[in-house]
């Protein structure tokens, strides 16, 4: 599950489900117990919606209300900052969101290193970023999905760090991640918020999870940015927390919550060395 920080929850709830076919599965206000876990007190009684794609009991994108952060753009700061959701056809999809609160703001090409990926980037109506992507065909090295939807789940997060090098170390020591190559690529929203070429390279890596088909990709920022920000007590703008199942210890103590999507399970939270949010979800 990945959770978008959004001053208009109604705009961003009508966009996701007009234009990406995804649907409402839940909602409500944020429990105290769950505002808590996060650190976030001033978060609790926020409304939040909840979206699944469709027939898909899995995968969810949660909106959450917060207030308007004058200064977010993505790849300014570490932390966070873009979720990638597999499509069937990225070029039918990003003609289909002319005059849509998603801005195509890089079109549709192959990776810089597979012609198997062809994605675009888009920033939403919260103005967070999204990567729309198709996979073609077989990668070696990686065990990708495939669909038949217009869009479907989130498959990869996208972290921009301070040090690859630390962020690697933290997800291959903590979780048991495996080490991955580290290889350059565009980035063409790192790019822009630090005002370099399209075309520049950028150090990226991807780190397979254990359930395959599911990746962090973590970008080194060109330079030295400032964490995630948020006034104090609330979840910032943009992609706040990204929600995993898993079975390590948290940093935070757990919680046992009721409401959907945790159905009772125990929920723990872990931040990493970028200051992102991990909330991990015991199954």
């Amino acid at each position: 599950m990945v959770t978008l920080g959004c001053p208009d929850l109604a705009a961003a709830q009508e966009a996701y489900c007009r234009y990406l076919h995804y649907r409402r599965v839940g909602g409500g206000r944020v429990p105290g117990e769950l505002a808590e876990l996060w650190g976030c007190n001033a978060v609790a009684g926020s409304e939040y919606v909840l979206l699944a794609p469709e027939a898909d009991e899995r995968h969810f994108v949660r909106l959450l209300h917060t207030e308007a952060d004058p200064g977010y753009r993505s790849f300014s700061r570490a932390g966070w900052n873009a979720a990638e959701i597999l499509v069937n056809d990225t070029d039918s999809l990003a003609q289909s969101l002319a005059g849509s609160p998603f801005t195509v703001v890089g079109p549709p090409a192959d990776l810089s290193f597979t012609d198997k990926i062809r994605a675009c980037q888009v920033q939403g109506p919260a103005g967070e970023a999204l990567y729309l992507t198709q996979v073609k065909g077989a990668v070696p090295g990686f065990n990708l999905p495939l669909t038949g939807r217009t869009a479907a789940h989130c498959f990869v997060v996208i972290l921009a760090s301070t040090s690859l090098s630390a962020s690697k170390d933290y997800y291959r020591t903590r979780f048991a991640v495996a080490d991955a190559p580290v290889i350059g690529a565009r980035v063409t929203l790192m790019s822009a918020a630090h005002g370099l070429p399209r075309d520049h390279q950028h150090s990226i890596t991807a780190l397979t999870l254990g359930d395959p088909g599911y990746l962090i990709e973590v970008d080194e920022l060109p330079s030295a940015g400032a964490g995630m920000q948020a006034q104090a007590g609330l979840m910032p703008q943009g992609i706040a927390v990204v929600s995993f199942s898993c079975s390590s210890a948290p940093d935070r103590a757990d919680r046992i919550l009721a409401d959907a999507p945790y159905n009772g399970r125990r929920v723990g939270l872990c931040t990493g060395p970028a200051g992102e949010m991990l909330e991990l979800v015991y199954s």
